[in-house]
């Protein structure tokens, strides 16, 4: 799971930032490996994927119990964050792999 922060860094989010950035770039070449593999070996349809998520910052019930008065704009439930998940297993892997879906 990344951040927006990637996407538009600020003075004060760089090192976050950078850490998400950097992670990122760890996926994307495992997801490149992943399509090299299964291109080298010929065995057909693609089986693993490398995807990354990002959310400006995650929110659950009891963040939202705990401050009612707070809008939480911008976050992405943690129950939506679940059901991507979950989506992946009924996704072909080819069309997964190496994708950045914003959940923000």
């Amino acid at each position: 799971v990344s951040a927006t922060a990637v996407d538009s860094p600020t003075a004060g989010s760089a090192s976050y930032a950078a850490a998400k950035a950097a992670a990122e770039t760890w996926m994307r070449a495992l997801a490149h490996g992943f399509g090299k593999d299964q291109k080298a070996g010929g065995t057909g349809a693609l089986r693993s994927a490398a995807v990354v998520f990002v959310v400006k910052a995650l929110v659950d019930a009891g963040m939202r119990a705990a401050e009612p008065e707070r809008g939480f704009a911008g976050y992405t439930d943690v129950g939506t964050l679940a059901a991507a998940v979950v989506e992946l297993f009924a996704t072909d892997a080819a069309e997964l792999n190496g994708t950045r879906r914003k959940l923000a």
